[in-house]
């Protein structure tokens, strides 16, 4: 690897979680492709978090800090300013990416031609996600965010171009591959390329659990501005599906269910809400099987989550 030119640079936005950022830098320096740097923003001073990453002792990785915290999509700037790769890749904190994530996305992207190339997880290592096409389209876009952002492998001009939109604290993936997508051409690789692990262990991901879950429906509908955003891209069908399933987000484990779904009956009219319903209880059979849980002698196809 040129240290100064590497072909792909890996930003790791993190903030207070120590105990996790370090199985993300393992995942990504052992890739089969070896030519790359790991850039980890650290969104707030944290000795912790510092020391971590500095237990590492491999050279490809870099820390940077912010004084004060900024938010993941500050964090991801802040990483694509510092790049010096060919092409950028995201990596979450709490996720880890499988050993030849990025070989199988340099493949595609090289011999499609593409700008750049997402891919398809495991939930917790066990559950596929779903999905159907190739390419990540403005039309697939508009039904959901299916990849997030620690799948996305792009072009360093291109993402430089684009950006993370700052003011945005919920959906600034979706956002970004929104207006990437309007731009450039994005693949999309039909196999697990990662892991995303759902709920995580440490302290701070805990807080962020409890707090989405005792978030009131106004609070709820307030904190998704890139459903505000892009409204008249998704048009009112989606934009009230996609609402309905901010405000139905952990139902299940609410006692005050029938609050919510009154509350997004009222916002987003009884057909979104039923479509949301309906397709919660498909994924969690979906999920099921895909434990083993109902008929494991017949196991789905890998999809993603729509």
């Amino acid at each position: 690897m040129s240290r100064e030119t590497p072909l792909v640079s890996v930003v790791v936005p993190t903030f207070n979680r120590p105990g996790l950022v370090g199985r993300a830098i393992a995942s990504a320096l052992a890739q089969t492709v070896s030519d790359i740097e790991v850039i980890v923003v650290d969104d707030a001073p944290s000795e912790e978090t510092r020391a971590a990453v500095g237990r590492i002792g491999d050279r490809r990785v870099r820390y940077l800090a912010h004084e004060r915290n900024r938010g993941p999509s500050a964090s991801r700037n802040t990483g694509i300013a510092a790049a010096r790769g060919r092409l950028i890749a995201f990596l979450d904190d709490d996720d880890e990416w499988l050993p030849a994530k990025i070989e199988k996305q340099l493949a595609c992207l090289d011999g499609e031609r593409l700008d750049a190339v997402a891919g398809i997880g495991l939930i917790d290592g066990k559950v596929p996600l779903r999905c159907w096409r190739s390419r990540v389209t403005l039309d697939e876009l508009r039904r959901g965010n299916r990849w997030g952002s620690c799948t996305f492998i792009g072009r360093a001009e291109a993402v430089r171009e684009v950006l993370f939109d700052e003011d945005l604290a919920v959906g600034e993936d979706w956002d970004f591959y929104i207006r990437f997508a309007r731009k450039y051409t994005i693949g999309c690789l039909l196999e697990p390329l990662f892991i995303y692990h759902q709920a995580g262990t440490d302290a701070a991901s805990n807080r962020l659990l409890r707090g989405a879950r005792t978030m009131s429906p106004l609070e709820l509908e307030r904190r998704i501005g890139v459903l505000r955003k892009h409204r008249e891209f998704f048009g009112e069908w989606w934009y009230r599906f996609h609402l309905a399933t901010s405000l139905l987000s952990h139902i299940g484990s609410r006692p005050d269910k029938v609050r919510y779904l009154r509350y997004a009956i009222r916002r987003c009219g009884p057909l979104p809400v039923a479509a949301v319903v309906c397709d919660k209880l498909s994924w969690r059979l979906h999920a099921l099987r895909s434990r083993g849980a109902l008929h494991p002698q017949k196991q789905p196809l890998a999809r993603t989550q729509g």
